[in-house]
């Protein structure tokens, strides 16, 4: 970037430009780094795209939460200290284990959470969550396992309901819902998706806006 001031209204005295650069790191998975695994942040463009983390969005033994944001066009709220519009927005989704104990559907270090940050008004978000077998106790039925959400830390969650049974059948604001009830991909069910999601469970969740997920 250059940066600097003119000054003499047009008389050629020119002052103080300067040039400077700005750097972020990039992760390479090849590199040994994981942090992708289980963080993810970039630039999203008004007309929206797809962030995700992990690799290829498939949850496995060791990445076992992997969390799948759809941002649709941004239709408000892109601006600093309500300036001029900008083109873009940024998006963040931050994964964490959680040490207490979740349901008990939930093996050893089986229990997740997803906080998502992306600034602006949203017509809504897709939030498709992917667990892994491997931390799922064996026999758990899909749709006795539970997908919990607030929008305050400092709030309880509260469980994310089926969106046939929401108000018009969408979400609300602080109120996300489910598209389905939670699903299993097993050989029978879905025999088209590779052998490797087989036992995993899948949440698909619309939202108004940001917050936090948990099982």
């Amino acid at each position: 970037s250059t940066f600097g001031g003119d000054e003499g209204k047009g008389g050629g005295n020119g002052c103080c430009d300067t040039v400077a650069t700005t750097d972020t790191t990039l992760v390479d998975p090849l590199s040994g780094d994981t942090s992708f695994k289980r963080n993810a942040r970039t630039f999203v463009q008004s007309a929206g795209t797809v962030l995700f983390t992990g690799a290829d969005q498939v949850a496995t033994a060791d990445d076992p939460w992997v969390t799948i944001v759809t941002v649709p066009t941004v239709t408000t709220g892109l601006s600093i200290d309500g300036g001029a519009p900008l083109p873009f927005t940024t998006a963040t989704i931050a994964e964490a284990l959680v040490l207490s104990s979740c349901g008990s559907y939930a093996l050893a270090q089986g229990c997740f959470e997803s906080n998502l940050a992306i600034p602006g008004i949203f017509d809504s978000l897709r939030v498709v969550i992917r667990w892994d077998e491997s931390k799922i106790k064996p026999g758990t039925k899909p749709e006795n396992v539970k997908l919990f959400y607030t929008h305050d830390p400092n709030v309880a969650p509260a469980e994310v309901g089926l969106c046939s049974l929401a108000p018009g059948g969408v979400p609300t604001a602080g109120k996300p819902c489910l598209e389905s009830a939670p699903i299993m991909y097993t050989k029978k069910s879905v025999p088209a998706v590779p052998s490797n999601y087989w036992g995993d469970i899948e949440f698909r969740a619309l939202a108004k806006d940001n917050g936090r997920y948990s099982n």
